[in-house]
């Protein structure tokens, strides 16, 4: 080939090493750009989901809206409720009942009379509605639409815990009938037993 042969050959040669080097040096950096606009959109919506308030079941029409205490009752006299029930689960269900106690060391599960005894609802409230429900106390009439979550029925009758309940999720309140006690009958009773009357004028 000659000198000038071999000079034509390795200045090909080094270019294309050049070339590989430019082009290994540009798909690293490509590499690169798209992790780190892969991890940027990843924090960006791990905040988004970190700071919005998880959607509530108040928006919208609910996709069953029942009489508490009819509804359970059917419920306490089915004995295939735990099948029937899987109808309602992850479904909205709007009802209405007297709070019987306010459940939890953040407050944030309310448990709902039902009129049957030993088969209770359980409310139950994301943290971000901590301060909406740290109002409410036993004796209050709550109307809620809530997720379904699952029926809790014991496996015999013999269970010691033989307790039924509903637990209900991602709660809101719709409306607040807060109980008042009637002072004014405390009042009469307590001046009567101290045998004090009222001037005459």
């Amino acid at each position: 080939m000659g000198v000038s042969g071999t000079f034509v050959v390795t200045k090909y040669a080094t270019s294309l090493q050049l070339v590989a080097k430019i082009t290994k040096s540009m798909n690293k950096r490509r590499i690169l750009q798209v992790v780190l606009v892969i991890f940027i959109v990843g924090c960006l919506v791990g905040y988004k989901l970190w700071t919005t308030p998880p959607e509530n079941q108040s928006t919208g029409a609910p996709d069953f809206e029942k009489n508490l205490q009819e509804w359970v009752s059917s419920l306490d006299a089915d004995t295939g409720a735990a099948r029937t029930f899987s109808a309602f689960v992850g479904k909205s269900v709007k009802f209405s009942g007297e709070v019987a106690d306010v459940m939890g060391d953040s407050s944030l599960t309310l448990q709902i009379k039902t009129g049957v005894e030993g088969f209770n609802v359980n409310a139950n409230f994301h943290q971000d509605y901590k301060s909406t429900v740290s109002g409410v106390v036993a004796g209050d009439v709550v109307t809620l639409q809530c997720v379904c979550d699952g029926l809790m029925v014991p496996m015999s009758a013999d269970d010691l815990f033989a307790e039924k309940k509903i637990d209900m999720s991602r709660c809101t309140i719709l409306n607040l009938e807060q109980h008042k006690a009637d002072v004014s009958k405390s009042l009469d009773h307590a001046e009567s037993e101290s045998g004090e009357q009222p001037d005459a004028k």
